[in-house]
């Protein structure tokens, strides 16, 4: 995954991460975290379901 800096907004047309921008409000979010372990099969993906305290200043958000 990348992330880059667009000059125009296009998330209403191709939609977002999940998180959109606009005014901030600190809230419980429900994420969904996959990725490859290495502690799994070579291919394996993992995948769980969390909840998170989000905070709109954090430069990162922890979960369990």
């Amino acid at each position: 995954m990348a992330v880059i800096k667009l000059k125009s907004a296009i998330g209403a047309k191709t939609g977002t991460l999940g998180l959109k921008g606009g005014e901030c409000v600190k809230s419980k979010l429900q994420v969904v975290i996959s990725g490859y372990p290495s502690d799994k099969p070579e291919g394996d993906c993992a995948m769980t379901t969390c909840m998170v305290d989000y905070k709109c200043s954090a430069d990162a958000t922890p979960h369990t």
